[in-house]
């Protein structure tokens, strides 16, 4: 990723303006780590369970009685402020706080530089409410709700009929975003590192998924990216998508599981067999919110682009086992925003990213299950690089952001003022 380095927070300002990032929620690293990545899934290599539920009853076990009603209604986001590892991530609405977080090293290494991550507010989709109903992250858990999933949620961004801007930005961002996350899909499907890849039948499937990749959605020479939409090019691609998981259906147990993801409702077997008939109808309509009345007509079941992406995401989850591949791209984040149930969540301006995740575990004849861990890749949308930590740090001091007023504990601002004390002078040995 592309990223521009800064030294003061006048700079920090100046791009920020620049860029356009107050559009944007962001998180502020000390060092470059290999990806951001909940605290939760930080310490576990890919064969091994996440950090589960059972960590978190057993602290809400300890604390319960000391807590108020509304910190045990939201008690995840309290375990997370706690210090708990869990599968949500910290971000901020205040890119202040970010960069405070960018610079307080507590290794003490200010020539490493920090950085500022940046992701657009309009990825976001709002889970409060699946929160509160016990939404515990996982992949296929509430996402393949018709009207509760995030991929729903996400989708509702488009209004086709209405307003002919399949997204609240550029249709060649969403054209982008739609090709990268079916990508990460198929990524899956042809890394694989078992038997089966060394078959003919899955040199055919691993072709046909390339063919996919290589795919362009988008055409630099192209000025209107609705016209991708207008002349049939997203249904065209969509359908080669259908035609691969047609083919590799047959070869997966549990199909009917995989088969209910693209259907509404329950059909009957032979409605079924029609829509999968593909060359008897042309193109099928993706873009329907019909999806019953057209039985009665003769057309084809009709198959949205959301309910493809869920067909996809079961299949590569059923590779996965055998993949070399660990995280998938999903081009939205599921978002957290709790109430003030602590000082914290008010003086950091906390929003939390819910880290979608799904843990998959297969036998295929093997005496031991073998577990492995998937996770959603969170790709920032732009990245600051920060330098002068030092400069910084009494910078936003000037501006009242510093530890006393960014967690407001005893511990806190009793070390906020240790480190005032022993400013440019060297401690004394102990």
């Amino acid at each position: 990723m592309d990223y521009i380095k800064v030294s003061s927070v006048a700079e920090y300002f100046k791009y920020i303006e620049e860029y356009a990032l107050i559009n944007h929620i962001s998180r502020g690293e000390s060092r470059k780590f290999k990806s951001i990545i909940s605290g939760a899934f930080r310490p576990y290599k890919r064969y091994k369970m996440h950090f589960g539920e059972k960590h978190t009853d057993e602290f809400y076990n300890y604390v319960a009685n000391e807590l108020t009603s509304m910190q045990k209604e939201h008690f995840l986001a309290f375990a997370q402020h706690s210090g708990l590892p869990t599968y949500l991530i910290d971000f901020t609405t205040s890119h202040l706080v970010s960069l405070f977080f960018a610079c307080n090293d507590d290794n003490s290494n200010t020539d490493e530089p920090g950085y500022v991550y940046f992701i657009n507010k309009r990825r976001m989709v709002n889970l409060d409410e699946h929160m509160l109903n016990g939404y515990s992250g996982g992949l296929l858990e509430r996402i393949k709700d018709c009207e509760n999933g995030i991929i729903d949620v996400w989708a509702n961004k488009f209004d086709a009929d209405v307003t002919k801007n399949y997204f609240d930005y550029d249709a060649s961002a969403f054209l982008n975003d739609y090709q990268l996350m079916i990508n990460s899909f198929l990524d899956f499907i042809t890394h694989q590192e078992d038997d089966f890849s060394r078959t003919e039948l899955y040199q055919q499937i691993r072709m046909l998924c390339e063919e996919l990749q290589k795919a362009k959605l988008i055409n630099s020479e192209q000025s209107d990216y609705r016209l991708y939409f207008d002349n049939s090019s997203f249904d065209a691609f969509n359908v080669r998508i259908l035609a691969l998981a047609q083919k590799i259906l047959p070869l997966l147990d549990g199909s009917s599981i995989i088969e209910d993801l693209i259907r509404r409702d329950s059909v009957e077997e032979k409605l079924m067999s029609e829509m999968y008939a593909i060359q008897d109808y042309g193109l099928l309509r993706w873009r329907t919110d019909e999806p019953y009345e057209r039985y009665e007509t003769g057309d084809p079941y009709p198959i949205t682009w959301q309910n493809l992406v869920l067909l996809l995401m079961k299949i590569a989850t059923q590779f996965a086992i055998y993949s070399t591949k660990t995280d998938f791209y999903l081009p939205f984040y599921g978002s957290y925003s709790p109430p003030n149930i602590s000082g914290r969540i008010s003086q950091q301006s906390s929003v939390f990213l819910c880290q979608i995740h799904q843990i998959e575990t297969r036998h295929r004849n093997e005496r031991n299950p073998r577990n492995i861990l998937l996770t959603q890749e969170i790709r920032p949308d732009f990245m600051l690089e920060v330098a002068n930590k030092r400069k910084i740090l009494n910078e936003l001091d000037m501006l009242g952001i510093n530890l006393k007023t960014i967690f407001g504990d005893h511990d806190n601002i009793a070390k906020y003022i240790r480190n005032s004390f022993f400013n440019g002078i060297d401690e004394p040995e102990r």
